[in-house]
């Protein structure tokens, strides 16, 4: 632990290094943070407005970022579009804490504040326009690097970097992230934009919306984008050919209407992406929806209703072996080191497929007693769950039999089943209250928590305590208090064939999170440095080649905790640039227990150390420039048990971290003229860096230097 740390601060000057270096550039450059909000106008507004507008995630009610019982971070539309990023995982790579790197099967480990998974499952939630979007089956929100979500249809994202089942109930674990979709509320707008780039990347989007009067409008949207992925790929253990280039052919629809109190929102994906090492892929056809009603009955009651769903097909087909390739196996029951080579004339295919829905409505009252005094009281209910899982291959995993003459495209179908009972359904009942007040005026304290109680885990209670303190007019205080629980997944408990089996007896992972915050807002400079405390119970893993677990069946093992700190700087240097910086540092260990033993490491496959900096620069004839640098520091590598010595050894034989990443983007837009257009240059250093994950021993070089234009009409 100790040896870590060190590294990690002898390697500081080269970070700090870096940071000046983008600082200095920023004379051609411009820069807004990601980690906190800027508001329409970046070059008109004071620094007080664009880091302190409002927001709903931390209390389903509108409140300034400033008063909110959370540490919340905001992107804005206008960020999105002048930031160098893509897809919603270069997004949220920019937010103090974050971590997203990409892995086989088009599944991104994604982590947050010092612990992530190892295989599927992510530990926050996803909602959009208020309602969950996290799969069933697997429990994961960002199954690819566009996260089933195009970037084009996003009006805003709100962010709490912390717990929040007080108010969301399960998997709001480490952060929740609210996408809030365009609409036409505020003007008509008409919108069609094209891109190309590196790997033959091509985009098109097109969005129509009319205001029709007061609370009378609608907005429907098109996206879609085709990708080769990139040039990613590496010769594994065996000498074959790896890609890991997760290629996208990927259609979003988007649209929202509203009528006076009544508003109705749908939304779907159909989603095609390359997923594995070969030649693999994932078919997902999805589709969102929701109804809400609210009204201000009087001055003291606000009523909101609402109807909620998601359905969800997904086909799966991997290639494990090509034709005519060979593999040594064990036997079902084989003798001291009897083993088996077989060879695969069709090769050696599989392809799970599955379905799954969640239907849910919620109910919210909120009573206002006073402007210091306010109350939140709710209930929901929600059913979801997976059903008609198949699982089809021309080799049984169970007798290692390959059935020769089936070829990927007639696969005979498993009857056994690779889920039990083919399907599984749950039901969820809450209740949640919050109350905000102001005993003086310039502390208020919030008090609230949920009560949920699923079908399958029982009971769970998680309350929330928050105390905001605004000093005078420069400074505020937040101490914070709140638990959270995720429940596992249909994959963790009902699996019965793969590479990780379920287990019907696991339990909810916990968290209990404290944290101070502090902000300060200068007229030119704003900061904030955020102390954070974790501990998880429970931590559900299943792992069969790392040291966290003792085989390949879902168990709840052990303990992590991980602390750190968070600090953001933002600069409104002129009226024509802005810098930002922030810094994420954290210590994440494991506690476990297997045979009696218990150990504790580090948190495999996490930065202990981040940094993002940025700066955006308003320059002449119309243009502008922006620019990021994202540094990750050296990672924990995964382990694995080396049979003939009994000593445990990296899987991964590559650098893992201690890397920096800088993208550029040039735009030139006329204000009152429909016509933009930019370019978008990814990786400018070209720096050599890698990914891992629990059983790749060789992973390829994450991608070089790549480019994106694109051109845009808004009228």
């Amino acid at each position: 632990m100790r040896s870590i740390h060190q590294r990690i601060f002898l390697e500081q000057k080269k970070i700090v290094s870096y940071s000046l270096l983008l600082l200095l550039l920023s004379v051609c450059t411009s820069a807004y943070s990601a980690s906190d909000s800027l508001m329409a106008s970046l070059f008109d507004m004071s620094l007080e407005e664009l880091m302190n507008q409002e927001v709903t995630i931390a209390t389903k009610s509108a409140i300034r970022v400033k008063q909110a019982p959370s540490v919340v971070s905001v992107i804005t539309r206008e960020e999105i579009e002048n930031l160098p990023v893509r897809n919603l995982s270069d997004l949220l790579q920019l937010i103090p804490g974050f971590e997203i790197t990409p892995r086989v099967n088009a599944f991104d480990g994604v982590g947050f504040r010092g612990v992530k998974d190892t295989r599927y499952t992510s530990r926050y939630l996803i909602l959009l326009d208020g309602q969950p979007h996290n799969h069933i089956f697997y429990g994961n929100s960002l199954e690819s690097p566009y996260g089933g979500i195009d970037l084009n249809s996003i009006e805003k994202i709100e962010i709490i970097r912390g717990p929040g089942s007080a108010l969301y109930g399960k998997n709001a674990f480490l952060a929740v992230i609210n996408i809030i979709t365009k609409t036409a509320e505020k003007s008509d707008l008409t919108q069609v934009k094209g891109e190309y780039g590196s790997f033959n990347s091509y985009r098109a989007y097109a969005a129509y919306g009319k205001k029709a009067g007061l609370h009378k409008n609608y907005l429907l949207s098109m996206a879609y984008q085709n990708s080769d992925g990139t040039n990613t790929q590496g010769i594994d253990e065996f000498g074959r050919l790896q890609n890991w280039n997760e290629k996208s052919n990927n259609l979003y629809l988007n649209s929202n209407l509203a009528l006076g109190n009544l508003s109705f929102y749908v939304s779907g994906a159909l989603a095609h992406n390359g997923t594995s090492l070969y030649d693999s892929y994932l078919k997902q056809h999805r589709v969102n929806y929701s109804a809400n009603y609210g009204r201000q009955l009087n001055d003291l009651i606000k009523l909101k209703a609402t109807l909620f769903g998601h359905n969800e097909y997904t086909s799966q087909n991997f290639e494990q072996y090509p034709e005519n390739d060979s593999a040594t196996f064990l036997p079902p029951s084989p003798l001291a080191g009897y083993q088996v080579r077989q060879v695969f004339p069709n090769g050696f295919y599989y392809s799970p497929v599955y379905s799954e829905y969640n239907y849910g409505a919620n109910l919210e009252s909120e009573l206002l007693f006073s402007k210091k005094h306010q109350m939140l009281t709710g209930i929901q209910m929600n059913a979801y769950g997976v059903y008609d899982t198949e699982f089809r291959s021309n080799f049984n995993f169970r007798t290692r039999q390959y059935y020769r003459g089936y070829t990927r495209d007639h696969l005979p179908l498993d009857t056994v089943g690779w889920f039990d009972n083919n399907g599984h359904h749950y039901t969820n009942m809450a209740l949640y209250v919050q109350d905000i007040w102001y005993p003086i005026t310039d502390v208020g304290i919030t008090v609230g928590g949920r009560l949920d109680l699923d079908s399958e885990i029982g009971l769970q209670f998680n309350p929330r305590l928050g105390i905001n303190w605004l000093l005078n007019d420069l400074y505020t205080l937040k101490l914070l208090y709140g638990s959270a629980y995720r429940a596992p997944s249909p994959s963790e408990q009902y699996q019965t064939l793969g590479y990780a089996f379920g287990n019907k007896d696991l339990k909810p992972e916990t968290i209990h999170t404290l944290e101070l915050a502090f902000q300060q807002d200068l007229p030119a400079i704003s900061n904030q440095i955020n102390l954070f405390y974790n501990v998880i119970d429970g931590m559900i893993y299943a792992e069969t080649n790392t040291e966290v677990v003792p085989g390949n069946i879902y168990n709840n093992l052990g303990t992590n905790t991980s602390y750190g700190i968070e600090f953001a700087s933002n600069q409104k240097l002129s009226h024509w640039l802005y810098t930002f910086v922030n810094l994420a540092f954290n210590t994440s260990e494991n506690t476990t227990t297997i045979d009696s033993v218990k150990k504790t490491f580090n948190h495999v496959d996490v930065s202990p150390f981040k940094i993002n900096a940025g700066a955006n620069l308003q320059l002449p004839y119309n243009l502008r420039f922006s620019a990021t640098l994202s540094y990750r520091s050296k990672m924990e590598k995964f382990k694995e048990l080396n049979n003939d010595t009994g000593l445990e050894e990296d899987v991964s034989k590559d650098l893992v971290g201690n890397y920096t990443v800088i993208n550029a983007k040039l735009v030139y837009k006329k204000d009152k003229f429909p016509l933009s257009v930019y370019l978008s240059c990814y990786n400018v250093l070209n720096t050599e860096y890698y990914s891992q994950d629990n059983e790749q021993k060789h992973y390829p070089p994450m991608p070089g230097i790549s480019y994106l234009a694109g051109v845009s009409f808004t009228f």
